[in-house]
């Protein structure tokens, strides 16, 4: 019996101690999975974390520097480990641009603005401060716009008979850079409009390839306007032109030997550039452009702008075209976002910009320039970051619409 007893007090103490690993390891597993814990490895991701401060549920970043010395302003990072309803402090200690409010979600379907950014004045910091009601989020500078998003929109509405999806080119990592045209039959080849729409030349640029997104939404709808310039036009639109930049995290403005917006020379460094320029060139000695854009965002603003550089000293045809498109756009593009109908020409007119290009190495009666469309929501705004920027598609394919309604095939 003794012996007996012996095993099952052993027995016992084996229990025992078995049960305490356990219920250590399971604390354990419940710390950590309350453990704030950053990650990029996925498609647009980049942040440099310099600290978290679980205690007080702080992450410290900043926008990482690369070796192509781009412009540091883009961020997106996945956190998981959160405590439901526990808020969330972000500081980003370094960026070159901004937002007063950066955008987030806890599935990646829904994005929301955060509260409003508080500014450290001595050190120049970004405090964002956010309830999350989720063990995961994803924020970053504003909604991102990735070649998935494109590739996704570009593949549903081309099942329509008269969209058609193209590839400009395969970029230098060996990813496509898709586009789309749109037309239908109408007038008569002679007298069909041709319009080049562009976005994303700086990768971190993301508002100008959600209003090309708008843009290609309406021009694919039952909106009798829309049906009117599918008509009257064929429409080409490629929402990302550095895709390689947009899938790596990069900024891409001012990247080695230099970013996709100085690159319009006559010997282009970068794919897309080379392709667009061979497409454009085709179109336009055939007659079969009139209106060419390049779509960007200037940062944290709350405007859609018209840049030209040569606009201050353009003569004939191509002046009185610009300036009926400006009254179009005027009238058209009215909110969220305003249009300024002030022409802006922040460089000189041998910078070898899109815009310069488009508006000067064009037939005399095209109309070229850069829109430039802000990601500043409207006052007391609390919808989905960009969907002013999809309304900002729609009303540029109206004042497109306005335009050409009002114009003959002035060629001289």
């Amino acid at each position: 019996m003794r012996g007996s007893s012996s095993r099952v007090s052993a027995l016992l103490i084996l229990i025992s101690v078995s049960l305490g690993w356990q219920w250590n390891l399971s604390l354990l597993c419940a710390a950590d999975e309350t453990k704030l814990r950053v990650a990029t490895d996925f498609p647009g991701g980049a942040a440099e974390v310099l600290d978290i401060d679980q205690s007080k549920h702080l992450i410290r970043f900043q926008v990482p520097e690369t070796k192509t010395e781009a412009l540091r302003s883009w961020w997106y990072i996945h956190i998981n480990g959160i405590k439901p309803g526990s808020e969330l402090q972000l500081e980003l200690v370094f960026g070159k641009s901004k937002a007063q409010r950066a955008s987030y979600t806890t599935d990646r379907q829904k994005w929301l603005f955060t509260e409003p950014a508080i500014e450290n004045e001595k050190t120049g910091a970004f405090l964002y401060r956010q309830k999350i009601d989720a063990t995961e989020a994803w924020f970053a500078w504003y909604q991102p716009y990735l070649l998935a998003n494109a590739e996704e929109i570009i593949n549903r509405v081309s099942k329509q008979p008269h969209i058609q999806k193209f590839v400009l080119c395969q970029s230098e990592a060996n990813r496509p850079v898709p586009g789309i045209r749109i037309s239908e039959p109408g007038v008569p080849d002679d007298q069909r409009f041709g319009v080049w729409i562009q976005a994303r030349q700086h990768a971190w640029e993301t508002g100008g390839s959600w209003t090309a997104h708008g843009l290609i939404e309406w021009l694919a709808s039952d909106a009798p306007e829309a049906a009117a310039l599918r008509r009257k036009a064929s429409i080409t639109i490629i929402p990302i032109m550095d895709v390689d930049s947009v899938e790596a995290g990069l900024g891409g403005k001012w990247q080695n030997p230099h970013d996709h917006n100085r690159d319009w020379s006559d010997n282009p460094h970068w794919k897309a550039v080379q392709a667009a320029q061979k497409e454009l060139k085709q179109l336009d000695t055939a007659n079969k452009l009139d209106i060419a854009l390049d779509l960007h965002d200037p940062g944290w603003e709350g405007v859609f702008e018209f840049w030209c550089n040569p606009y201050p000293v353009m003569k004939g045809i191509r002046r009185r075209n610009t300036d009926r498109f400006l009254a179009a756009a005027k009238q058209e593009i009215v909110g969220p976002l305003k249009f300024d109908p002030e022409v802006y020409s922040p460089y000189t007119i041998d910078t070898p910009t899109a815009g310069n290009w488009l508006s000067q190495r064009t037939r005399p009666h095209v109309v070229g320039g850069t829109c430039e469309i802000g990601v500043c929501p409207p006052p007391g705004f609390h919808g989905n970051p960009p969907s002013f920027q999809l309304t900002a598609g729609k009303e540029l394919g109206l004042s497109l619409l306005r335009y050409l309604e009002l114009s003959n095939r002035q060629v001289p």
